[in-house]
C-alpha cells in the first residue's frame, strides 16, 4: 500500500519528539520483523516461497498462519474454499523440494507431524509413500509436481490472490490521508475546469449580445431611412413599346434601303428578314 512507508517514518518523528525512546525501539524492531513487508504482496508472496524452498515450513506456515488470522478468516466460503487449496499447495510444494534437494527425512517429517490431519484427505494419502518412491518425479500422478510450469503457476496463483486480498483491506484513517488529498486536488482541478468553461461562455454570450445589438441598430437605419416608389407598370409597359416600335421601324428600314444584288451573300439576306420578324411579333407582344 501507498504511504505506509511515510506515515511509519512520521510515527518514529513523532516518538523521537515526544521522548519515547523506548516506544522508538521497540517500533523499530517491529518494522524489521514485520511479516507483510509494508503490505507489498510481491514480497510477502516471495517469503512464502522462499521459506518453503529452504525447507523452513515452520516459518512459512507461521506466515500464513499470520495472513489467515488477520485476513483469510473474514472472507467468505467460496474465498476461503481458495485459502485451504493454496495452503495445501503449498505444502505439497514443500514436500517436492524436500525430496529435489535430497531431503527425504524431511518430507518424511513432515507426514509424522500433519498425519492426523493429512490421513483424513484422500488426495493426500497417496502422497504418503512418495518419500519411498525411487525416482517419484517420473511416477504417474506425481510428474506434474515436480515441473518448473506447476511451481511457476502456483507463484502465479498465489500472487493474484493476494493482491485481491490487500486491495480490499480498508485503511486506518491515518493512511486516507494521501486518498483525502487526492480527492482535494482532484475537486481544485474539476473547479479550475469549470471556472475556465464559465469565463469562455461569459465570452460566447458578450459577443452574442454585441452582434444582436448591432443587428438592431442596423435594422433600425433601415426602418428610418426613406423609400423609393417604384415606376408604375403601365409606364414601364409604354416605354417597352416605344423601344419595340423603334425596333420595328429600323428594320422596315434596313430592308426598305438594303440592295440586294445577284452576289449578294445569301446569308445579308436572310439576316434582314429576320429584324423584319422580329420587329413585327415584339410589337404585338409589348401591346398586349
Amino acid at each position: 500500500m501507498d504511504g505506509i512507508k511515510y506515515v511509519d517514518d512520521l510515527i518514529k518523528e513523532y516518538f523521537f519528539f515526544r521522548g519515547f525512546s523506548k516506544t522508538l525501539s521497540a517500533f523499530e524492531e517491529e518494522q524489521r520483523s514485520d511479516p507483510l513487508n509494508e503490505f507489498q504482496v510481491e514480497r510477502v508472496v516471495d517469503a512464502l516461497f522462499d521459506h518453503v524452498e529452504a525447507l523452513e515450513l515452520d516459518r512459512a506456515l507461521a506466515l500464513w498462519q499470520y495472513l489467515d488470522s488477520k485476513y483469510f478468516s473474514r472472507l467468505d466460503n467460496n474465498l476461503y474454499r481458495t485459502v485451504k487449496r493454496l495452503e495445501v499447495s503449498l505444502k505439497r510444494y514443500f514436500v517436492v523440494q524436500a525430496i529435489t534437494r535430497g531431503s527425504n527425512e524431511r518430507a518424511l517429517q513432515f507426514f509424522r507431524e500433519h498425519a492426523d490431519i493429512l490421513s483424513r484427505s484422500a488426495d493426500w494419502q497417496p502422497w504418503f509413500a512418495l518419500p519411498l518412491m525411487a525416482n517419484p518425479e517420473s511416477q504417474p500422478g506425481f510428474e506434474v509436481f515436480f515441473s518448473k510450469d506447476w511451481a511457476e503457476k502456483l507463484h502465479i496463483s498465489m500472487l493474484n490472490f493476494m493482491r485481491t486480498i490487500f486491495e480490499s483491506v480498508p485503511l486506518p484513517q491515518i493512511l486516507l490521508y494521501k486518498v483525502d488529498r487526492q480527492r482535494r486536488r482532484q475537486l481544485e482541478a474539476e473547479n479550475m475546469s469549470l471556472q475556465t468553461q464559465n469565463e469562455s461562455l461569459r465570452s460566447q454570450l458578450e459577443n452574442a449580445l454585441l452582434t444582436s445589438k448591432s443587428l438592431s441598430q442596423q435594422l433600425r437605419m433601415m426602418e428610418d431611412s426613406p423609400h423609393v416608389s417604384p415606376a408604375p407598370e403601365s409606364s414601364l409597359r409604354a416605354k417597352d413599346y416605344r423601344l419595340a416600335e423603334s425596333a420595328a421601324e429600323a428594320g422596315k428600314d434596313a430592308d426598305a434601303g438594303a440592295i440586294v444584288s445577284d452576289d449578294e451573300p445569301c446569308m445579308i439576306r436572310i439576316y434582314n428578314t429576320a429584324i423584319l420578324q422580329f420587329s413585327t411579333m415584339v410589337v404585338p407582344f409589348f401591346s398586349s
